[in-house]
C-alpha cells in the first residue's frame, strides 16, 4: 500500500466491470454498486464444487452506472433481486435475465461471428 493512501482510497480508484455470466441464474453485484434496497433476505449459495460449504448471501436491489465508451453517455442500470457479495469487485449478470427484461443481448464472441466488424 502507498504511504498516505488508505484502503478505501485505493478501492475507490479501482474500476469494476459488469460481465456476462452464462452459467448462473441470478445476478451478482459487488462492492462498487449503490444498494438501493436491502431486501432483508438471505439465500444459501452453493459454489461450483461440492467440496465447499454454501455461504449465506444478502438479496438486494442495486444501481450501477455504465459509461458508454463510444458515445460518452452515462446509463443507470437497475438490478433487482441480486445476490450481494461485497468482497467482489465485479458484477455478474446472466444474459437470460437481460433477455427476460426485453433487452436484446448478443453474447456471441466476435471470433464466432460470420462477418465480424
Amino acid at each position: 500500500m502507498c504511504s498516505g493512501v488508505s484502503d478505501d482510497d485505493m478501492d475507490s480508484q479501482i474500476q469494476s466491470r459488469t460481465e456476462f455470466d452464462t452459467h448462473s441464474n441470478m445476478p451478482v453485484v459487488g462492492r462498487h454498486v449503490l444498494v438501493i434496497a436491502d431486501l432483508e433476505q438471505t439465500v444459501d449459495v452453493n459454489p461450483f464444487t461440492p467440496h465447499y460449504n454454501p455461504i449465506k448471501v444478502k438479496l438486494v436491489d442495486a444501481a450501477i452506472r455504465y459509461d458508454c465508451p463510444f458515445s460518452g453517455t452515462q446509463y443507470l442500470l437497475l438490478i433487482k433481486n441480486a445476490l450481494y457479495v461485497p468482497s467482489m469487485t465485479n458484477n455478474l449478470i446472466p444474459p437470460f435475465i437481460m433477455r427476460e427484461a426485453g433487452i436484446v443481448v448478443n453474447d456471441v464472441p466476435k471470433i464466432h461471428v460470420a462477418d465480424p466488424t
